[in-house]
């Protein structure tokens, strides 16, 4: 009889969350936004560092590419980690794989295309600082991406036309110079106390301009839909899928598994909407 009962006694352990996935995600769903902030910090530090580097000593040149290519493994890392605690890697890195592309751009010797890639790193964070801050960005459809781009727009523009005019154009000879003139020009404002003279300057000037005048097009375009449509008639359907963009995110991020997306976001595709009443 103990025999027949031996069956009955098996247990069905259900699979138990893998450890380390686990603790990224209590990581990132705890810590997130302070997360993001030094992670956006340290890739302003990348650009600072290769600032630094054209007009490095030899000695000093060694210690910086040290340093920049220890940025680079802590990005490599993040996205490492990111990729396992979101439950399926290849997805993940198939979703964001320029997040790993650039950062190893990031740690070869100066060029332009590398201060690009730590430009376009730290608007990724700019981005998911402006995401997770809620408030007024989460009324507004993409405009936690354009105030992220005009940031990052006017940083990358100060720099680069400071590069390009420091020792030839005497009104820019200091980065504040440039970065001055970056957000006068992408603010269409065009004070005229500085401008640059080199055709590489003058084209550098061409693109913020343009830039300058789509990004606040786009911006009054979305606070003018806004305020035409609110979406406050429409039974909650505008929070609800605000709140499934939000789980698509932390999905992404790796901060709630597949399982748990999945069923919050049947949950709110089946929520009933609220009467005009309430």
């Amino acid at each position: 009889m103990a025999a027949d009962r031996g069956p009955s006694l098996t247990v069905q352990r259900t699979p138990a969350a893998h450890p380390p996935r686990a603790r990224v995600r209590a990581f990132l769903l705890r810590y997130g936004t302070l997360y993001e902030i030094a992670l956006t910090g340290l890739a302003a530090i990348w650009v600072a560092l290769g600032i630094a580097m054209r007009h490095a000593s030899e000695p000093e040149m060694r210690t910086l590419l040290s340093l920049s290519g220890l940025i680079g493994v802590v990005f490599l890392a993040d996205s490492l980690a990111r990729a396992r605690a979101s439950g399926s890697p290849r997805t993940w890195i198939r979703r964001h794989w320029p997040i790993p592309v650039l950062a190893v751009i990031g740690v070869l010797p100066v060029e332009p295309a590398v201060q690009l890639a730590r430009f376009t790193l730290a608007f990724a964070g700019l981005r998911r600082i402006l995401e997770r801050a809620g408030g007024i960005f989460a009324h507004f459809r993409m405009l936690d991406e354009l105030v992220a781009l005009a940031l990052v727009v006017i940083a990358g523009g100060g720099v680069l036309v400071y590069e390009l005019e420091a020792g030839v154009n005497p009104r820019l000879a200091t980065l504040g110079d440039g970065l001055w003139w970056a957000l006068v020009t992408v603010s269409t404002v065009g004070y005229g106390d500085i401008a640059p003279v080199t055709p590489a300057g003058r084209l550098v000037a061409s693109v913020l301009i343009v830039v300058g005048v789509a990004i606040f097009a786009v911006g009054v375009a979305i606070v003018g839909r806004y305020i035409a449509d609110p979406g406050r008639a429409d039974g909650g359907a505008t929070e609800r899928l605000g709140a499934i963009a939000e789980l698509e995110r932390a999905h992404a991020a790796g901060e709630i598994d597949t399982e748990s997306f999945a069923r919050r976001v049947r949950a709110l595709a089946s929520a009933r909407p609220t009467d005009e009443g309430d």
